[in-house]
């Protein structure tokens, strides 16, 4: 009864109350009492003005669940205040009517978070699985009040939800594959376990960790948490993965097989030694990851086989030596090692990195063991980079004979540069089986291919080519004419004359050149003439030009060429004026000399290419015309020019050239130094003897080793050999230096320095210095024609050595023995004059000189005479002032010297005898 009394006074309350907080508190009571009689009047509360008594309304009606509230409450699920919605979605939630589930789609877009927690809170009520997909959504928000709901809405669906989430899990986003395993272990339903297995292998470690918890909760917690202990390094873990049940380690290799190819390294190699704890288990899933397509994978996978140490993945892991990866190429070669198969893998592997001693290693290999190597080599011709293929390709010619029916299956297959290698490698293997096969690869439809089809025909030598050959000369493609003209010149047959000079008209350069080249090589003199008209004053020829050129080429009466046309056409292609030249240099014709002279003495021509061609030819063809323009570039701008100018005056030999190769041993660049050693080694030259000595010396032992070289060519052996190092080298260096041989100096000073050899080169200056010390006075500095004297370096602890050394540059290099040095005064006489043990030096032309023992004056003005005079007189050299006193100076009587210059002379030197050349015969 009193319940009844207050059901109806608070409906009263309700209907008439003028205070809205007491109409709110109304709402609150009916909604406690729980009578379904009060809806009606709730509902009509639900447009009260005030929003307080709009959301007491709402819940009010939620709790007495009642169908006819569900219209009304829709109304309310899109008042203008956000609690009011809140309020109606959670009241909609609480009445389970199917109709609400549209509209509460539609809160999940509301602009309050309030509204969306409500709204996802209704939807897990409801239970629909439509609303998995828009809830999922939602577990990604930002507002965390959101994110909870709309995961607790999804456990709260249930079993409706596990398949649209186990979908979920293979998504891009990581927060909806957090989302989907958060879900599915709270569900509890077990069709997610294998999914959730699979997410033990996720790149990521924290859905890694939310696969783990799940599977804990789905009653999967050994398997779980032995996979991600094991990821983690953890060894205790890894030994858990060994105890679990055969299914338990089948499902484990799922995931740990993903991670294989994870880019953290750490993660990799946990991987890795997950499944070496697995064991034999693992062998057939971890050859299936050597196809991965995930390069990260196939190495994991190859390493992990190795670790196992099961001889069924032998023959898989040689299959990955010939991976596209480098890094699978050197997992695979290290497994095989622990396998036993070691010598194959690393023959393999060091192949295609271009290893020449590996090649060799190949070429030993027995016979299935070559077998064996050809699978993955083959493979590797089809590589992206064209260094590996060219490396696979030489790997497959060290190979030889068994290589042969495997590149020949090749040529069919794609890609082109599959196809392009093939018939390189064939080619190089020379043998006739790939004739045919080669021949029909002229037809190909890429360029590539049909180029290199041709040159390998032209190395197989098989006079049958020269058909197709002569075809390919018409090929659209110009590296395929190219190719052509080549083969036509490794065939060396004569009926390929004519075919090749007319391909020095082809409009591509890269043709012509290669033309050259061949008829370079078919030795036919014929060749002379078209070649020699490419070398003039290029770029002023076209290719009509030319071609009239060769065929009337100047012939006189007596048929010989006519030269005056060379001087007029060229080509404008500098690769073929080098292809032309060395072509004339193999040819041998001493015709060419000129036009190739030409070519080097023109100094608007810059191309590198052409002028070291040039000078390679001349000094081919041993010509003495040569020496002049070769001379004139040994001081081009460009090493690589004057290294070719010095190289080629080597192979001429002509002593005319001695002075200017000498000149070269002091060039800046390495390889024009040692060039010029060997060069001056050829000519034989004495004048080379002490600059060659100097190079002993170089800081390249390039440089120092030719030096030697030549040296030895010049009966210096004993010098080369005392300084090669070594007891026997200690004890020439002694007996050397016992002689007095002042060469050694600047090597010995070389030496100090060295730990090794300074104390022996200390050993050799005091020996050297005790030998010559009396000569001292007779030696002089061919270079500065100044006397030497005693010098001294401080080596280590103090010590000194002694040596002789010119007073100016302080070198004993130039060092000649000389009795006495007469100063000239001759405007008519050479600068300098050696006459045995006696040097005249025209102080006219050469007015350095100081040390001087005696004058002569012959054919000097008083002006001169008085500059000499004066420059003597002003000299302060303390050892040579004194001699001037005592120094006897002649003069001609017809110098027709006034007797005040006499007079100067008189007081300048100690005995002035006017007389006769010759007339005086002492000293």
């Amino acid at each position: 009864m009193l319940r009844e009394l207050r059901f109806h006074w608070w409906v009263r309350r309700l209907s008439n109350e003028k205070s809205w907080e007491h109409r709110l508190a109304a709402c609150q009571k009916l909604g406690e009492l729980g009578d379904a009689r009060a809806v009606e009047a709730l509902v009509a509360r639900l447009g009260d003005w005030h929003s307080g008594v709009r959301e007491a309304a709402c819940q009010a009606l939620g709790g007495l669940g009642s169908k006819g509230a569900v219209n009304p409450l829709l109304t309310r699920s899109e008042d203008a205040k956000a609690e009011v919605r809140a309020a109606a979605c959670r009241a909609l939630g609480q009445l389970g009517d199917a109709s609400a589930m549209d509209p509460l789609l539609a809160r999940l877009e509301d602009r309050e978070t309030a509204v969306r927690s409500a709204a996802c809170q209704a939807l897990g009520q409801l239970g629909d699985k439509r609303a998995v997909g828009p809830l999922v959504a939602r577990s990604l928000e930002a507002k965390a009040d959101v994110r909870s709901a709309a995961r607790q809405a999804l456990v709260a669906i249930g079993p409706a939800s596990v398949e649209p989430l186990v979908r979920r899990l293979d998504d891009r986003d990581i927060g909806l594959r957090e989302t989907a395993c958060y879900v599915l272990g709270r569900v509890g339903d077990t069709r997610a376990v294998d999914s959730l297995v699979a997410r033990l292998g996720d790149s990521e470690s924290r859905i890694r960790d939310a696969a783990c918890e799940a599977l804990e909760k789905l009653g999967q917690a050994p398997l779980a948490q032995a996979v991600t202990g094991a990821l983690k390094g953890d060894e205790q873990a890894r030994g858990s993965l060994a105890r679990l049940p055969a299914e338990g380690q089948a499902r484990a290799i799922k995931p740990l097989g993903a991670l294989l190819g994870h880019p953290d390294s750490q993660v990799r190699w946990a991987a890795g030694q997950a499944f070496v704890a697995l064991g034999p288990a693992s062998i057939e899933p971890l050859m299936r990851r050597l196809d991965d397509r995930h390069t990260d994978v196939r190495e994991g996978a190859c390493r992990a086989l190795g670790q196992l140490g099961d001889s069924q993945a032998v023959e898989p892991l040689v299959s990955c030596l010939g991976d596209s990866e480098s890094r699978v190429r050197e997992a695979a070669c290290q497994a095989l090692g622990t396998l036993g198969e070691g010598p194959l893998a690393q023959a393999v592997v060091g192949a295609v990195k271009g290893n020449r001693l590996a090649r060799e290693s190949l070429a030993r290999l027995p016979a299935e063991g070559q077998a064996r190597a050809i699978p993955p080599l083959v493979a590797l011709l089809a590589h992206r980079d064209s260094p590996v293929r060219g490396a696979a390709g030489q790997a497959l010619v060290a190979i030889g004979l068994a290589s042969v029916e495997p590149l020949v299956r090749r040529l069919h297959d794609p890609p082109a540069a599959a196809r392009e290698a093939a018939c390189h490698a064939l080619g190089r293997l020379g043998n006739g089986r790939a004739f045919g096969p080669l021949v029909d690869r002229m037809e190909d439809e890429d360029a590539g291919v049909r180029a290199a089809a041709s040159e390998a025909l032209g190395r197989l030598g098989d006079g049958r080519a020269f058909a197709p050959l002569v075809e390919a000369l018409d090929d659209p493609e110009g590296r395929v004419r190219a190719a052509a003209c080549q083969a036509l010149g490794r065939l060396a047959d004569g009926p390929a004359f004519e075919p090749l000079v007319d391909a020095l008209d082809d409009p591509e350069g890269r043709v012509r050149a290669a033309a050259c080249e061949a008829l370079g090589q078919l030795g036919d003199k014929r060749a002379v003439q078209p070649l020699g008209a490419l070398l003039q004053d290029w770029p002023l020829g076209d290719v009509r030009e030319r071609a009239a050129a060769r065929n009337h080429w100047g012939q006189t009466e007596d048929g010989q060429a006519e030269h005056r046309l060379v001087l007029q056409l060229g080509d404008s292609d500098a690769r073929v004026l080098a292809a032309a030249c060395q072509a004339l240099g193999q040819l041998g014709d001493p015709s060419a000399v000129d036009a190739l002279a030409a070519l080097v003495r023109d100094l608007s021509l810059g191309d590198v290419r052409v002028l070291r061609a040039a000078c390679q030819a001349l000094g081919r063809l041993r010509d003495g015309r040569a020496v002049e323009p070769l001379v004139a570039r040994l001081t081009d701008f460009n090493a690589q020019v004057r290294a070719a100018a010095c190289q080629a005056l080597g192979a001429l030999r002509d002593g005319q050239a001695a002075e200017a190769l000498v000149g070269r041993l002091v060039d800046l660049d390495i390889q024009v130094r040692r060039v010029a050693c060997e060069a001056l080694g050829r000519l034989g030259e004495g004048r080379a003897l002490e600059p060659l000595v100097a190079r002993l010396g170089d800081p390249h032992a390039d440089v120092r080793q030719a030096a030697c070289g030549a040296l030895d060519v010049l009966g210096q052996g004993r010098l080369v050999r005392a300084l090669g190092g070594g007891p026997a080298a200690l004890e020439e260096l002694t007996r050397l230096g016992a002689e007095g041989n002042v060469r050694l100096v600047g090597p010995l000073l070389e030496r100090l320095g060295d730990p090794d050899g300074g104390p022996s080169a200390h050993q050799a200056l005091e020996a050297i210095w005790q030998g010559v010390q009396p000569h001292v006075p007779r030696l002089l500095c061919r270079t500065h024609l100044t006397r030497f004297e005693e010098r001294e370096v401080t080596i280590w602890a103090g010590r000194i050595a002694h040596y002789p050394g010119c007073r100016v540059c302080r070198e004993a290099s130039e060092a000649v023995s000389v009795n006495e040095v007469v100063a000239v005064l001759n405007e008519g006489a050479e600068e300098v004059v050696w006459d045995g043990p006696r040097v005249k030096v025209n102080w006219l032309k050469r007015q350095a000189l100081f040390d001087l023992d005696r004058v002569e004056i012959s054919r000097a003005t008083d002006a001169q005479v008085e500059r000499f005079c004066g420059q003597v007189g002003d000299d302060s050299d303390p050892l040579r002032r004194p001699k001037y006193r005592m120094m006897r100076c002649l003069v001609d009587p017809e110098s027709g010297l006034s007797q005040n210059t006499l007079s100067l002379l008189r007081r300048t030197f100690g005995e002035v005898v006017v007389a006769r050349p010759g007339a005086d015969r002492r000293g």
